[in-house]
């Protein structure tokens, strides 16, 4: 090793352990343990050892190289060899030009002097197109059962009111033209047989009863006209055996004192400024099963309150965007269950409200689903419930059931209501209850409104009350509403009857009495009416019907000829043919009933007849007419 020495004191060349000095006579092995004192040359041959105090002249020594060192502080260039100890203030090198070689191995730790930044690192190159020279830093391998040497990097303690010292690891910057800025990776070692290394990054726990401990925060850096950099958190991937993929945990911390807990925000960023592009995407996508194994079940659940007297669950909410733009629309809701596969079932989709307390005489939880408001002429949005469609099987159905009661309480209702109107003129929302249509041969299906069973003790069965609305109590008085029940038209071709409409009276048991039809119009008088659109017609020159006459009731005058019938043909044929009941309308209809034959009445499908004695009168029939059931 070759040293530059430059020291304080003269007394160092103590430390040189061989000295050539040429003196006029020859010793083989001397050791000299006395203070010496020469004014001349002493010159010394052979291995010569110096165990006291040597003082060296103003002409200072000159070793077997020709080399001399002086006692001024001027220094020594040559080569020392064996153990070197100095003591005190000592320099390596006095230039930045200078180099210092360590060949062994460095005995000791490193210890910079205080109050003075310090920095270790490799010289820049100066050679053209040459990258800069890695700078590691290795712990030392363990043997044996002995585990490796650590690496720890710990930033200085703060005085009594100071903050600790930072660290900051940065890779380095890219250069000026192009070139990416160098990556900062932090891994934990490979393995052959056991765990990978855990890797932690934690802040440390706060001391002071009310100091906030350490945040963290992971981000990328900002681009201004390319991608900005993702963040990817992945759990580790399993590739054979029992074992499972990484869990990812995300855990906001607990507050133990009144504060609420912390917090755990998801939120994709918008656009910014002048940007035409969309918001940020947020995808929460659970993992694939194979073989037999279930796809990843996705569970979002608030909160339970706390056990004070007034804490409530946490509220759910799914809430889309609206739109800002000026014909935008807002975002859509869409909640879809899985498809099943093979004989495998589709996933069903529920909704259920909360339970009450048990201690409590509060109500259960309510379903509310309801449509948005429209805006200017636009129409409210619709509410859509529609059963699944069936590829050989039948389509899904759909039930509406209210509560059952409690013990001391009735069951729930089921109200269906049209929307109301708030604009003078307008109308009310229409309900229509409709039966599902048919296809090919197959028959449309009826629409069955049934009252409620009833319980025991002989309480009655529910009822169906069809009530139309009353008319508005104004100055004009409105009408109420009409109920109109009507049966459906045969179809086009052929000749099909139309279909019917059955009022049953319900069945007696025992002695008790049968059922009946009854027509009331409360407070007023009730009134049947038959309306028909074609009257029916009566044969003769100068017959007529009466308007409004129908097939079930009417008035017909006859001919003023010579006549022995009155025929009022139906406008449409009866199934069978009906019996009719027909009295005189005026006085010459009353001499015709009057007379010695009197008439009588025939029926058909198709026609009413009057037959009575030859007269020439126009006559006046009243008649009534009721289809029989065979």
């Amino acid at each position: 090793m070759r040293h530059y020495i430059k020291t304080h004191l003269s007394s160092f060349v103590a430390a040189v352990l061989v000295i050539a000095i040429a003196v006029p006579f020859a010793i083989a092995a001397t050791t000299i343990d006395a203070n010496i004192t020469t004014g001349g040359n002493l010159s010394v041959t052979g291995t010569s050892n110096l165990s006291g105090l040597v003082t060296v002249g103003a002409n200072g020594i000159q070793f077997d190289d020709e080399t001399t060192m002086t006692t001024a502080a001027s220094g020594f260039d040559g080569d020392l060899t064996g153990n070197l100890t100095v003591s005190g203030n000592s320099t390596l090198g006095d230039a930045a030009t200078d180099t210092i070689t360590f060949t062994g191995v460095v005995n000791s730790g490193l210890t910079f002097i205080k109050e003075v930044a310090r920095t270790i690192k490799i010289g820049d190159t100066t050679t053209a197109d040459t990258a800069g020279s890695a700078l590691n830093i290795v712990g030392a391998a363990g043997n044996g059962s002995g585990i490796g040497g650590a690496i720890n990097v710990t930033g200085g303690n703060a005085g009594a009111t100071g903050s600790g010292g930072a660290i900051t690891i940065t890779g380095g910057i890219g250069g000026g033209t192009s070139g990416d800025s160098g990556g900062v990776t932090i891994r934990s070692g490979t393995t052959t047989t056991g765990a990978t290394g855990e890797i932690l990054i934690e802040s440390e726990d706060s001391a002071g009863a009310f100091n906030a401990s350490g945040a963290m925060t992971i981000r990328t850096g900002l681009s201004p006209g390319g991608n900005a950099g993702d963040i990817t958190i992945q759990g580790g991937q399993s590739n054979g055996g029992n074992g499972q993929g990484g869990d990812v945990n995300i855990y906001s911390g607990i507050s133990n004192g009144s504060a609420a807990g912390g917090a755990i925000n998801i939120a994709a960023n918008g656009v910014g400024a002048g940007g035409t592009g969309a918001g940020g995407l947020i995808a929460v996508t659970t993992g694939t099963g194979a073989g037999t194994g279930a796809g990843g079940a996705l569970t979002l659940t608030t909160g339970n309150s706390g056990d004070g007297a007034t804490g409530n669950g946490g509220n759910f909410s799914l809430t889309t965007g609206n739109a800002a733009s000026t014909n935008g629309n807002g975002g859509t809701i869409t909640m879809t269950a899985g498809n099943g596969s093979g004989t495998g079932a589709a996933g069903t989709m529920t909704f259920t409200g909360g339970n009450a307390g048990g201690a409590s005489d509060d109500d259960g939880g309510r379903i509310r689903i309801t449509a948005g408001d429209a805006a200017g002429t636009g129409v409210g949005g619709n509410v859509l419930i529609e059963g699944g469609r069936g590829a050989a099987g039948q389509g899904g159905d759909i039930s509406l059931f209210a509560g059952v009661g409690g013990t001391a309480n009735n069951g729930g209702s089921v109200d269906i209501r049209g929307g109301g109107a708030t604009a003078d003129g307008r109308l009310g929302g229409q309900v229509s209850l409709l039966g599902g249509a048919g296809f090919g041969s197959g028959a449309g299906r009826a629409v069955d409104i049934t009252g409620g069973t009833a319980g025991a003790s002989g309480a009655a069965g529910g009822g169906v009350n069809i009530t139309g609305a009353n008319g508005d109590d104004d100055t004009t008085g409105g009408l109420g509403g009409n109920v109109v029940i009507t049966a459906g038209n045969a179809g086009s071709g052929g000749n099909v009857a139309g279909a019917n409409i059955t009022l049953t009276p319900g069945t007696p048991t025992g002695t008790g009495a049968t059922g009946y039809v009854a027509i009331s119009g409360g407070a007023a008088a009730a009134h049947l009416r038959a309306v028909q659109t074609t009257a029916p017609t009566v044969g003769g020159a100068g017959a007529a019907v009466t308007a409004g006459s129908s097939d079930l009731a009417g008035t017909v005058t006859s001919t003023a000829d010579a006549h022995t019938t009155v025929v009022i043909t139906f406008n449409k044929a009866y199934a069978f043919a009906p019996t009719c009941i027909v009295v005189p309308g005026d006085a010459d209809a009353a001499a015709v009933q009057g007379s010695a034959t009197g008439f009588y009445v025939t029926t058909s499908t198709t026609a009413l007849t009057i037959t009575h004695a030859s007269d020439s009168t126009a006559a006046v029939w009243h008649y009534m007419c009721v289809e029989k059931s065979a």
